[in-house]
């Protein structure tokens, strides 16, 4: 674990954040009579924001593996990680000291259950760089990115009063190396279907039942449109 963490850093590839070694960074933010001051605790490794987190799974660390660039799909594990979905960078816990990996030396982690890539074709406002989470793998891909971005809370006159992170979820369909945006309903979803297999689609979804309220029945409908 730590040669690689080792190797990562001397080659300026991840930044450890540590109190003692950097101070907290401040935004003084705002106008009118209420201080709004967001900042990131280097010691605690949290955000002081009014509500919500950019963690994934959470503000926890989960034990993981990574696939550093370069490496030909070899997974290294037995790593301590969080996604921070506000700055699009895997972090990592080792003995305490919180070191964040820049995102275009890691091509893939996984924290669980969930796999991760990024080198994914660029859409909208993602690039290369951009972490996707993969739901379903097959000639047809079922991707998942998850953008937290940080907004102002201001009262009813008008006075800022902090800062929240407010998450978003966005689902595409890679196929031919093209990336495609569908929100998870049936009526987005078929829409990108091509005619020649709309009809199979739609019949397999009214079949299942599938209300789409769970990511579960998005994924079964792109399995089953990539086995077409």
């Amino acid at each position: 674990m730590k040669k690689l963490t080792l190797l990562l850093y001397f080659l300026g590839l991840i930044s450890i954040q540590s109190n003692a070694q950097q101070p907290p960074v401040f935004e003084q933010g705002g106008s009118g009579t209420t201080n709004s001051v967001r900042f990131l605790n280097i010691e605690a490794s949290t955000y002081k924001v009014l509500e919500g987190s950019p963690y994934i799974p959470s503000e926890n660390f989960y034990e993981g593996s990574v696939m550093p660039v370069g490496t030909n799909t070899k997974w290294s594990g037995g790593y301590m990680l969080r996604l921070n979905t506000y700055s699009n960078q895997l972090e990592m816990n080792e003995s305490g000291v919180i070191k964040a990996i820049y995102p275009n030396y890691i091509k893939g982690f996984k924290i669980g259950e969930a796999v991760y890539f990024s080198g994914y074709p660029a859409v909208d406002k993602l690039d290369k760089n951009s972490y996707f989470q993969l739901l379903y793998n097959g000639k047809v891909k079922l991707l998942k990115n998850t953008t937290t971005l940080m907004k102002e809370v201001r009262s009813h006159d008008d006075v800022k009063q902090g800062d929240k992170f407010d998450t978003s979820f966005y689902y595409y369909i890679l196929e031919n190396e093209k990336m495609t945006k569908v929100f998870p309903n049936k009526k987005a979803l078929l829409k990108t279907i091509p005619s020649a297999k709309l009809s199979a689609v739609e019949g397999f979804i009214n079949e299942k039942g599938f209300k789409f309220k769970a990511e579960g029945d998005f994924v079964e409908a792109i399995k089953f449109y990539d086995s077409l």
